[in-house]
């Protein structure tokens, strides 16, 4: 199984840019997006996941769809906050399940992953099944929202990328190494 992540090339739907800054997530630099309230949401979109290499005569699996976020907090108080990450697969018509995690104001500037549980052994990740063609630069998409903040504090994100755990598949069935010549795809 491999895994391959992919920074954003846009931010999304003006309609839920309600962050400060929301273009600084688009790199690690720290430049910052920032919030302080719950419910203020950011899209972001293009996410470039061309750079799998295919082997000729293999198809990809989609094993899991992921999410990594680079953010901190600031706070005269305790400065937790809880981060919510969807994911779309058509554009921002449609949505997945909600995953979260919390970031303090002990813990600094941290990466963390949203990764559901119970997606390797079903291919289910996010509330559904992910196809190949749902990863194009025109289809993914993630929505942060802020799910939970202390008073007084304020999530500053650096960074959010999206990634995908694959495989290979042929006629033949699962394998694990490439022979041959990989061929990249850039349908994207």
């Amino acid at each position: 199984m491999a895994t391959l992540y992919g920074d954003p090339t846009g931010v999304g739907d003006p309609l839920y840019q309600e962050w400060s800054n929301d273009i600084n997530v688009l790199a690690s630099d720290d430049s910052y997006a920032t919030a302080n309230q719950v419910n203020l949401r950011m899209d972001t979109d293009g996410y470039d996941l061309s750079a799998i290499f295919i082997p000729a005569g293999a198809f990809v699996v989609i094993d899991a769809m992921l999410c990594r976020v680079e953010a901190k907090t600031s706070s005269i108080g305790l400065g937790r906050v809880t981060l919510g990450v969807q994911l779309s697969w058509d554009g921002g018509t449609s949505w997945s399940d909600q995953y979260t995690a919390k970031w303090t104001l002990a813990e600094g500037e941290v990466i963390k992953y949203f990764v559901p549980p119970g997606i390797v052994s079903d291919r289910t990740s996010w509330g559904r099944v992910w196809t190949y063609d749902e990863i194009s630069t025109s289809n993914l998409r993630a929505r942060l929202a802020v799910a939970k903040i202390d008073a007084n504090t304020i999530v500053s994100v650096d960074h959010i990328q999206v990634g995908i755990e694959y495989h290979y598949e042929s006629n033949l069935g699962s394998f694990g190494h490439v022979t041959g010549d990989p061929q990249l795809i850039s349908a994207f």
